[in-house]
């Protein structure tokens, strides 16, 4: 089973790393990842193919607005659970610990209103940078990308969280940059094109293949995305203490 290293690795090191953390891990969450894989697809049915949920009359314009707001509020409410609960299962087989599903998931409520106030304001932090002509949004994303497992997996509140993740990988943000890239094209480019390169219907009453076939690949592939992380994570933490 995967640990995490106890001295700094190289960026290729940690590719691998990486990959022997998700391997490792699949099989205590991907029950977790088909959760995300299925909200995804209901939210993107709903988003892209609302118009089949119902015959709504036109005298209730708001109507199905209404039912998308409920639907994406519950949407944001389960994945940050479930995302958390993530990052918790597989931080906790990294550090070599020996915590049950129940545990995680009791850690992980009691951190819960923290997470959604933390993804919330990631969410804000993020999209103003992003009005600033994109590259100050990526940059900063990467600056408060660890907020989330200094939250979950070492208990940190919401601002102490996002300032040391700052801390981490400032005057190391290439390096983190380059690390993340690859997984980031793999991951998202493969979703994106899934999503938009299968644009047909197979039977009436199922959304675009396009939906089904990227959501599965979601719930195939996204935990890639938080070892990544995770592993990064760790390793700044060395480089942090200088070990």
């Amino acid at each position: 089973m995967f640990t995490f290293a106890v001295k700094q690795s190289s960026i290729t090191q940690l590719w691998r790393d990486s990959i022997s953390l998700y391997k490792s891990t699949f099989s205590q969450v991907w029950y977790l990842t088909l959760i995300l894989g299925i909200a995804a697809w209901v939210l993107q049915y709903l988003t892209v193919d609302v118009h089949k949920l119902s015959d709504i009359s036109s005298h209730a314009p708001y109507s199905k607005m209404i039912l998308l707001a409920i639907v994406g509020a519950v949407a944001f409410f389960v994945h940050s659970y479930v995302a958390a609960l993530i990052y918790h299962r597989m931080g906790s087989i990294a550090k070599g610990e020996k915590t049950t599903f129940a545990e995680s998931a009791k850690a992980v409520f009691a951190r819960f209103f923290s997470i959604c106030i933390l993804f919330v304001v990631i969410a804000i932090i993020i999209f103003l940078g992003l009005m600033l002509f994109i590259l100050p949004g990526i940059f900063i994303a990467y600056l408060i990308m660890f907020a989330i497992p200094l939250v979950v997996c070492d208990h940190y509140s919401v601002f102490p969280a996002l300032w040391q993740s700052i801390k981490l990988v400032w005057g190391k943000w290439w390096r983190t940059f380059i690390i993340l890239l690859p997984v980031m094209i793999f991951f998202y480019g493969i979703y994106e094109v899934l999503l938009a390169g299968f644009d047909f219907h197979f039977l009436s009453f199922l959304p675009t293949a396009g939906i089904t076939v990227s959501s599965i690949f979601l719930f195939l592939f996204n935990s890639i995305i938080y070892a990544t992380i995770l592993v990064q994570w760790n390793d700044l933490k060395l480089r942090k203490k200088g070990g």
